[in-house]
């Protein structure tokens, strides 16, 4: 396929120059600022239909019912089957193995940027039924994750970012992907619910405890008046202590019977290798989505260090020179600089620092906080 030109113009034999040409279109597309005179070719890409080619490919072949192992995307009156829901299951995973669905997003999220027309083309996509259109699409690719053999290849943070540029000052927008996504969160609450349903009424095996219920109080009364002065009832308590363990569920006596952990354990649960010594230690990932502006620190030579190296002075102060700092840090960092503007990272960063356009774009982080 070719973009915004005839076909017949290009020469065959000419692969390298045509790889080139598309490579660089897509990256400028990705990349593309929100500034005015972008905005004018952001509309143009909408008129010659390249932004329409891009929503089709992710369209191409998706499922029409969302990932069968993320419940809260369904209903409560939707119940598939275990044949469907291998079926599905097969689908999504196809799917997730198409090639190009990584740049497809992340053009669509370069192109609406700050772009209402761009995001409302998106999101009044009516050219495909109810259930399959763009932003549902993009909402149960980001609600979802990876399952068993099946990964999502990194899309899932990407969907998520396509409809947060989406809804940006669009407030049309906004609004039906916060009714998408108020309605997931609202049945995740009612699924979390009904567990908790079923774990306390598995809990609740304790039956009768002495001297919790009115009757116990009363007959305990009753026989402490009719008691004789000075008389023991140490056959009474023994039974009783032998009732409260008999009316013990087999969580509690189960927990009651776990020693303490003494070597590694986890940080979040306590747990370690005492309780279940042939299980495997996991791990807890709360994983956040962060952007940040170039000219923030948001570049790639800003966070790596390679522009703070390349910014050193000439040489340092008088005071300094010939001192430790001088021969343990400025000389060999000096050498590092020189070496790096010998690079081609070295010189995109000096040209990222210098340019006022790049300046504009921001970048995209995932912060992780672990707990093992």
């Amino acid at each position: 396929e070719y973009l915004g030109t005839d076909s017949s113009l290009y020469d065959e034999s000419d692969t390298d120059n045509k790889a080139i040409l598309m490579e660089t279109f897509v990256d400028a597309a990705i990349h593309l600022p929100p500034v005015a005179v972008c905005d004018t070719l952001r509309s143009e890409l909408i008129r010659q239909g390249f932004v329409s080619l891009i929503k089709n490919h992710i369209l191409a072949k998706v499922p029409s019912n969302p990932p069968p192992w993320t419940p809260a995307l369904f209903s409560k009156e939707e119940n598939l089957s275990s044949s469907e829901k291998e079926r599905i299951r097969g689908q999504w995973k196809a799917y997730f193995s198409r090639n190009g669905l990584q740049t497809a997003f992340q053009i669509l999220i370069g192109l609406s940027k700050e772009h209402n027309e761009t995001q409302s083309y998106l999101a009044d996509d009516l050219s495909v039924g109810k259930d399959t259109v763009l932003v549902n699409i993009a909402h149960w690719i980001e609600s979802t994750s990876d399952k068993d053999e099946i990964s999502t290849n990194g899309l899932g943070i990407l969907a998520e970012t396509l409809l947060d540029t989406m809804l940006s000052k669009n407030m049309l927008v906004k609004e039906k992907i916060d009714v998408l996504r108020k309605k997931t969160r609202d049945r995740k609450k009612e699924l979390a619910q009904e567990r908790r349903m079923i774990t306390l009424s598995k809990m609740g095996g304790f039956g009768l405890l002495p001297g919790g219920g009115a009757s116990t109080t009363t007959e305990t009364a009753s026989k402490s008046k009719t008691k004789a002065p000075g008389s023991k009832e140490k056959t009474g308590s023994t039974a009783k202590s032998g009732s409260i363990a008999a009316n013990k569920p087999a969580w509690m006596l189960e927990m009651e019977a776990m020693e303490d952990e003494s070597g590694l354990a986890c940080a979040v649960c306590q747990e370690g290798r005492s309780y279940q010594p042939s299980e495997m230690l996991g791990m807890y990932a709360f994983l956040k989505k962060i952007t940040i502006p170039y000219n923030k620190g948001g570049s790639r030579g800003s966070t790596d260090g390679a522009l703070m190296i390349l910014s050193l002075p000439l040489r340092l102060p008088d005071s300094l020179q010939g001192s430790e700092a001088d021969d343990e840090w400025y000389q060999p960092s000096m050498d590092l600089s020189t070496t790096l503007k010998s690079t081609s990272h070295g010189a995109s960063t000096i040209a990222a620092a210098a340019s006022s356009v790049i300046g504009s774009r921001s970048c995209n982080f995932i912060t992780t906080v672990t707990a093992g």
